[in-house]
């Protein structure tokens, strides 16, 4: 190897290279762990109201069925009134859709909207969105069962 004489030869990063490569790496995991942890209470808030939800679809799906009649379930936009309670949901909003318009979820109307469980064992198909500053889920649910068949997270949307 023919070096020039008075050319100092290389063989690796200096310690200010080394040290600004880490800064930035160390800035740039900090913000998305930042981002994170900040989303998991979001969730656990989102996936604890679909969870409620669930449940009493599927007490008014087994009512219907059990005794042979109608049940209904009462969604308002801050609560759902089920078979034998209410549940308040303080920083959720709650939105509905019939499944093929899943861009047009509307608000339930000052009465409430009225989720049927029919006799014969099926439910009204229907989609509910639950949001909250910072994301929303949306759930879809079987007519068979009342349970959640589709459901999708969305965290930290722009719009």
């Amino acid at each position: 190897m023919n070096v020039p004489i008075g050319v100092p030869l290389r063989r690796g990063f200096t310690m200010l290279e080394i040290l600004l490569a880490i800064s930035i790496l160390v800035i740039v995991l900090g913000l998305g762990s930042g981002l994170a942890l900040q989303s998991i209470p979001l969730e656990r808030s989102l996936n604890r109201t679909a969870s409620k939800i669930e449940v009493e679809a599927r007490k008014a799906a087994m009512e219907a069925a059990m005794f042979s009649r109608d049940a209904f379930l009462v969604i308002h936009s801050d609560s759902l009134v089920g078979l034998d309670s209410r549940i308040e949901f303080d920083r959720a909003k709650i939105s509905f859709s019939h499944p093929g318009d899943f861009n047009s979820f509307k608000e339930p109307s000052s009465r409430g909207y009225r989720w049927k469980f029919s006799a014969n064992g099926l439910c009204e198909p229907l989609l509910i969105r639950v949001s909250q500053e910072g994301g929303r889920i949306d759930l879809g649910f079987d007519p068979l069962t009342g349970e959640i068949r589709d459901q999708v997270l969305t965290l930290f949307e722009t719009e």
